[in-house]
């Protein structure tokens, strides 16, 4: 395990012989070491990279008042140096906010940028939202509960209060954060742009997921999943064996 030194990115298995590097945002409440095991189900010539938010860990804090805009400017700088090969981002849920506004600031600086922008779970950026959007308090509140759950179910034995504290801090200022963001049109990114749906997923309409499409002017792909919006906590590797094909096919 190595760790970048400003403290946003790990790396569960460092591998400098590795074709490419698969940067992984976690969604609401997530944080870098949901994709701690993913190296375990991916080819070796991949490298995961697990992006960390602020408030996880003492080292990245910001201030209550920084918005979206501060963490995307940080997370672009932290990335950057990282980006000396062929890079791909992974976002989940609110991560894949991130993922594609850092993608967007890469961009705009006239950075590297991903060869692939792969985003499960979050309905379209451009999208108006809706009453029971991820991004709805009520419904992050709600999230929380199936996020506990799956937790609960796949990773403990039983409940673990100090796990639920620490969570639930961290869903609040993911709430407090998020919910402050507002999309800014722009041209449409080259970048090819796949996103991963679930076929069960409460907070998110699939028949919106399809119009992702308009903010890409490359390959455009949608794939379903059967599940609700945690899908692949339970069991990553289907998506693990996608995200392999669709690099591989890049």
């Amino acid at each position: 395990m190595l760790l970048s030194p400003d403290g946003w990115l790990y790396f569960p298995k460092p591998n400098k012989q590795a074709r490419v590097r698969l940067f992984c945002f976690p969604g609401m409440g997530g944080d870098a070491s949901l994709f701690f095991a993913w190296p375990h189900g991916l080819p070796e010539w991949i490298e995961v990279v697990a992006v960390q938010l602020p408030g996880r860990t003492p080292d990245l804090t910001l201030s209550p008042d920084a918005g979206p805009q501060a963490v995307i400017a940080e997370l672009t700088a932290a990335i950057r140096p990282y980006l000396d090969r062929p890079s791909v981002f992974f976002g989940h849920s609110r991560g894949a906010t991130g993922a594609f506004e850092v993608t967007r600031e890469l961009q705009r600086r006239n950075y590297p940028q991903p060869m692939q922008l792969l985003l499960a779970c979050h309905p379209p950026l451009h999208v108006p939202r809706h009453a029971g959007s991820i991004y709805d308090v009520n419904t992050a509140r709600e999230a929380l509960e199936q996020f506990m759950d799956v937790v609960d179910k796949a990773f403990l034995e039983k409940r673990d209060a100090a796990l639920e504290k620490r969570l639930i801090a961290w869903v609040k200022q993911d709430i407090h954060l998020w919910r402050r963001y507002r999309y800014q049109a722009e041209a449409p990114f080259a970048c090819p742009l796949t996103v991963y749906g679930a076929a069960e997923d409460q907070f998110v309409e699939s028949e919106n997921l399809s119009q992702w499409e308009a903010l890409t002017t490359g390959r455009f792909h949608l794939q379903m999943f059967p599940g609700d919006h945690f899908f692949f906590y339970r069991n990553s590797q289907p998506l693990l064996q996608e995200i392999a094909r669709h690099i591989e096919n890049s």
